[in-house]
């Protein structure tokens, strides 16, 4: 993005400064959510009940697991991940899956 808003620029298609500052904004939309995630995370403040329940879902299932990061990372729509939805059926499965193995 940093490189085609200089070549913008440079190149004479429209001014440097303001093809910088769509940079910046498109940049600041892209980083968001993972720049306040960082924050809550360096702050070392404890997960939600819900976050918390999501992190024990996750081993022994490496599919969901796999899906979490990539949504996570943006690889994959966070909204197809991070719905309460999902997020019921990842809790559920897992619930599910402990209360097999303890039988």
């Amino acid at each position: 993005m940093l490189a085609d808003a200089v070549d913008e620029g440079l190149g004479g298609s429209r001014p440097l400064y303001d093809a910088l500052a769509d940079y910046e904004r498109r940049r600041n939309e892209a980083t968001l959510t993972d720049y306040r995630m960082n924050i809550a995370r360096a702050s070392f403040a404890p997960l939600s009940a819900e976050e918390r329940q999501v992190m024990e879902a996750l081993p022994g299932n490496q599919a969901t697991t796999d899906r979490y990061f990539l949504a996570r990372e943006g690889m994959i729509p966070r909204d197809w991940f991070f719905n309460p939805g999902n997020l019921a059926r990842v809790i559920a499965t897992a619930a599910s899956s402990q209360m097999a193995i303890a039988s």
